[in-house]
């Protein structure tokens, strides 16, 4: 999940980034069916995913978040 609330699922179209509503706003395509997503990096900016045997590193404008380890964000509210 990002700090904007978005949330990116590994699925067999590739990883699906989802609105807090539960929409699919769109989908990065991987060469492969993706196995899990994470972000990392310095300040969580990078996104990983990994894909068979190989990890696929991307930069993002977004930002992950960390559970437990960092303080709660309230995402912007939904735009239904």
């Amino acid at each position: 999940m990002d700090t904007n609330g978005w949330l990116y699922v590994a699925t067999s179209l590739g990883i699906q980034v989802c609105d807090q509503a539960g929409r699919v706003n769109f989908i990065i395509p991987t060469p492969k069916q993706p196995l899990d997503v994470c972000f990392g990096g310095k300040d969580l900016s990078e996104l990983f995913i990994a894909c068979g045997d190989k990890i696929y590193k991307r930069p993002t404008k977004a930002h992950g978040i960390v559970s437990g380890q960092m303080a709660p964000i309230k995402p912007p509210l939904p735009k239904l």
